[in-house]
């Protein structure tokens, strides 16, 4: 399947229902996209993301700036130095770096397994709380997927009342157990796995840094 028969794919979609399956962050910033004609007019956009997303690219560093408060409690409770204090700051939004990119590699890990078997990844965050598509005759096969077990917001929840999309998560947050087992794509299951998640990240990382 080529790019552009995966936007395709998308866009047969999202025009299918496009209220309810197009992202509120677009019609924020574009008049009237919830119908067909509306997203007709921004599919330069929308490719645009669709394609961009799928490109390797590094972790980014948080633009937020640390918390001096913080640095205070380190020092008074914990007995950490001011030039401690200043390591941790940098390791701290090095942390939040790795850990920011964590879900889009598993995404991107996901795709690798998931698209040669038929679906399509909703690369560029512009289809409402669905990560996978998979068209079967005229019935659509909808999947959410997040890395962590408490990563889900209310809104996701609420969208998918009524709605079949099957939801997965890879780890549980308060015990580290992990739920490849349970992917509920039964071809995909066997070919998914940590060990594979930790080789492709390993491999992207290095292919990035260009070692």
């Amino acid at each position: 399947m080529t790019i552009e028969t995966k936007f395709q794919t998308i866009i047969e979609y999202i025009k299918f229902d496009p209220k309810n399956n197009l992202s509120g962050n677009f019609g924020k910033a574009i008049s009237k996209p919830y119908t067909v004609t509306g997203v007709d007019g921004i599919l330069d956009k929308l490719k645009e993301k669709f394609v961009s997303a799928r490109i390797p690219s590094p972790p980014t560093f948080p633009k937020t700036l640390p918390d001096e408060v913080v640095s205070l409690v380190m020092k008074e409770y914990y007995d950490k130095t001011d030039k401690e204090n200043e390591k941790i700051k940098i390791e701290h939004q090095e942390s939040m770096s790795a850990e920011n990119i964590v879900g889009e590699l598993l995404e991107k890990y996901l795709a690798s397994v998931l698209e040669p078997l038929g679906w399509v990844w909703c690369s560029g965050d512009f289809v409402k709380a669905v990560d996978f598509i998979k068209k079967e005759g005229s019935s659509w096969k909808l999947l959410q997927v997040k890395n962590r077990s408490n990563t889900e917001n209310s809104s996701s929840n609420k969208i998918r009342e009524g709605t079949d999309i099957e939801k997965w998560f890879r780890i549980n947050a308060y015990n580290g157990k992990t739920f490849w087992e349970d992917f509920p794509e039964e071809k995909a299951k066997k070919l998914l796995s940590e060990e594979n998640f930790k080789k492709f990240v390993r491999e992207y990382i290095q292919n990035i840094k260009g070692n």
